[in-house]
């Protein structure tokens, strides 16, 4: 017999031959690296999806830069004995609520349960923010709150008042202000002043990516013009 190709090389011992393209690669068997989603929560999921908020009522306060919203907004104060958190948490569907802008605790109480944090985040969502501050003798937060009203905003605010109401004047409008006379001050519940100052930030970027420059205010909480600091911290 006579052959007109390359007479057929032996497989060498210990050298695995790749097998014929036309033959089938061998597929690794499939594994579970996780295990299958459970039902009921993606259950909770698709709920917290599908739910849509109620409509918004407007808030008591009026959030306007004018001394007319000023006085209205202290009269509603004094209704409420100067009580600020009461009247926040009153109102369940007004915006200056603590966590209106997310789902209730109750839709995402299903899908976060198991998070750690968890716990933590839904008392700060249901009842606001509470920091661990000791509390603040009362002769030390009345000597600072007079020596601060005394003392005023810092330099860099009140050379430039037009400037620095109207920045008040956006964040008013957003609602991250509220308007009140200075004298409200003396009545509000555990209140402590700290002085406004305007600072000029790079920080902006408009459409051509050149930085621009935008006036910030801030806010010196930790400004202390009493020789012993009244707060601390654990």
């Amino acid at each position: 017999m006579v052959t007109t190709g390359p007479p057929p090389v032996p497989p060498t011992e210990g050298i695995s031959v790749a097998p014929a393209p036309s033959s089938p690669l061998p597929q690794p068997a499939p594994t579970l690296k996780w295990p299958p989603p459970n039902p009921i929560f993606l259950a909770a999921i698709k709920d917290a999806l599908a739910w849509h908020p109620p409509p918004r009522f407007k808030p008591l306060f009026k959030f306007k830069l004018t001394e007319l919203a000023a006085r209205m907004n202290l009269e509603i104060l004094e209704s409420y004995k100067y009580d600020l958190q009461a009247i926040l948490l009153e109102d369940a569907h007004s915006l200056l609520r603590p966590g209106s802008e997310l789902r209730p605790t109750a839709i995402l109480d299903p899908v976060l349960q198991s998070q750690p944090l968890w716990a933590r985040a839904k008392k700060t969502l249901m009842h606001g923010a509470h920091l661990p501050l000791d509390p603040i003798k009362e002769e030390l937060r009345l000597q600072d709150l007079l020596e601060a009203i005394e003392f005023g905003n810092h330099k860099s605010a009140t050379k430039d008042g037009f400037k620095l109401l109207l920045i008040f004047g956006r964040e008013v409008k957003k609602g991250w202000q509220l308007w009140l006379p200075i004298f409200a001050l003396n009545h509000l519940l555990g209140a402590v002043v700290g002085p406004v100052g305007i600072v000029s930030q790079q920080d902006s970027i408009n459409a051509f990516g050149h930085r621009l420059s935008k006036d910030r205010p801030i806010h010196n909480q930790s400004f202390s013009l009493a020789p012993v600091s009244c707060l601390t911290i654990e």
